[in-house]
């Protein structure tokens, strides 16, 4: 796999990091392996994305990430290609200026897509619809 740079939604991520690495595509399933590796790809994490797991494991119990938030902020983010990027006051701007949704996580995790100029790892239909952002899936 040549150097690669991708940006994720927050499923995929869950997915990942929640053993349910068979809802992925193979060349998805690859990039976070690679990633987590150190390898050629590099995944970065959208603060927002953070944030949308942390409201998610408030309000269900059905993920599959069994550790504290804490944790999987701290400890689990230590891939050496995976890795957060903040929130800039340009991801707002961006944000606030699409409409293809109404969530606002997508909207600030496509914008992050956007600022960084890279392909966002996405099922999501609407985000791939809106053809906002290149978007990296099957």
């Amino acid at each position: 796999m040549s150097n690669r740079f991708l940006v994720t939604d927050t499923h995929p991520l869950l997915w990942y990091l929640g053993n349910e690495e068979n809802r992925l595509p193979k060349r998805v399933l690859a990039a976070f392996k690679a990633a987590q590796e150190g390898a050629n790809t590099h995944i970065w994490v959208p603060a927002a994305t953070c944030w949308e797991i942390s409201q998610l494991m408030r309000k269900t119990s059905r993920l599959r990430i069994t550790v504290p938030f804490a944790e999987l902020v701290t400890e689990n983010f230590h891939f050496q290609n995976l890795t957060i990027t903040e929130l800039l006051p340009d991801d707002l701007i961006l944000a606030h200026n699409l409409r293809f949704n109404n969530d606002p996580f997508d909207s600030l995790i496509v914008a992050t897509a956007q600022r960084l100029d890279l392909a966002l790892i996405t099922a999501d239909g609407e985000i791939s619809d809106s053809k906002e952002c290149a978007v990296f899936w099957k």
